[in-house]
């Protein structure tokens, strides 16, 4: 079985904000770079101790993962991936792509 990657843009997770759909964001930065600048609603779960937490998320639910560019949330959801999770998403560009778009905006 290969894995697969489902991508979130910017643009859609924003349009999955505005509606009524129930999501989880997991952010799997460190304490320290989610201090410094993440999204407000995001789930801190930092990837070297996410497996120990994956209990935590509900498996109907839709998952988006989110690091800084993108790299560690990909591993993330690999992770749930093969914990039978479904709807997973990465979230494109990570936390540098948000704040691009929201400069940008």
């Amino acid at each position: 079985m290969t894995s697969q990657t489902h991508e979130l843009s910017i643009k859609a997770f924003i349009e999955l904000k505005n509606s009524n759909e129930a999501y989880t964001l997991v952010d799997v930065r460190q304490p320290e770079e989610h201090a410094e600048v993440c999204i407000k609603e995001a789930l801190l779960m930092p990837l070297d101790i996410f497996e120990t937490r994956i209990t935590e998320l509900d498996k109907n639910k839709t998952i988006i993962l989110q690091c800084r560019s993108g790299v560690r949330s990909l591993a993330a959801q690999e992770i749930l991936r093969k914990a039978g999770f479904k709807k997973t998403y990465n979230l494109t560009g990570g936390i540098l792509a948000w704040l691009d778009f929201h400069q940008a905006s």
